[in-house]
């Protein structure tokens, strides 16, 4: 795996290097957003970061689409935002806040997908008779689902909201997923919340998530 993959993503996420023009206003529009619920930024950030890598990499198996890419981010960044209501319930209070946002670059129809991906990233998975998703149509459902299950993946690799996780390489080895990580510390924390948040990516794909580490990597 190359030696910060990851911190270039996060500059490129940024400054808006190496990106296209509408995925840098998703982003700043989805930073505006938290900052305005005063969200954990460096949290936001370093999850978004880790989705977009795992989207990257596993194109052939979640098979979404291009313009999917804007959506992972306007939920990842602001996932968190409910706790600013309370943390009890908070995924459902982001739902709540983004869907009566405004998030610059995506359209109004493509706001209750953002706040779905976003109330997806903990908690119960996709039920048809959860608000908001059961007006969706299957294809909708189905984009939804298979961008919270690449988000509570990353949020996973962040659970303690230090970004010990400095990089991810993921590989399908038969039927598992296996993350090579570069990381500082043993992240005990982030394994535990893998075998939980992993769930829903095993239920879609087929392929059960867990952690190698680099070997270059020590731990702190």
């Amino acid at each position: 795996m190359k030696e910060g993959v990851l911190f270039d993503l996060v500059d490129e996420l940024t400054s808006g290097a190496g990106i296209g023009r509408m995925e840098r206003i998703v982003h700043e529009g989805a930073l505006t957003l938290g900052r305005r619920y005063l969200f954990d930024e460096d949290h936001g950030r370093h999850v978004a970061a880790l989705a977009l890598s795992l989207f990257d990499q596993l194109t052939g198996v979640h098979g979404l689409e291009p313009r999917d890419r804007r959506i992972l981010p306007a939920g990842a960044i602001p996932h968190g935002i409910g706790q600013h209501i309370s943390y009890a319930k908070h995924h459902r209070h982001s739902l709540y806040l983004i869907l009566h946002s405004e998030i610059p670059g995506i359209a109004p129809n493509e706001l209750p997908l953002v706040a779905l991906v976003a109330r997806y990233h903990r908690r119960a998975e996709t039920r048809r008779s959860h608000y908001l998703y059961r007006d969706l149509s299957h294809p909708g459902r189905r984009r939804v689902e298979r961008l919270a299950a690449l988000l509570r993946i990353a949020d996973s690799l962040d659970r303690e909201h230090l970004q010990r996780v400095h990089g991810v390489e993921a590989r399908v080895r038969e039927h598992r997923l296996e993350l090579r990580l570069e990381r500082r510390g043993r992240l005990l924390l982030e394994q535990w919340a893998l075998r939980k948040k992993g769930k829903l990516f095993a239920r879609l794909f087929g392929l059960e998530p867990y952690v190698t580490f680099d070997a270059a990597a020590r731990p702190a």
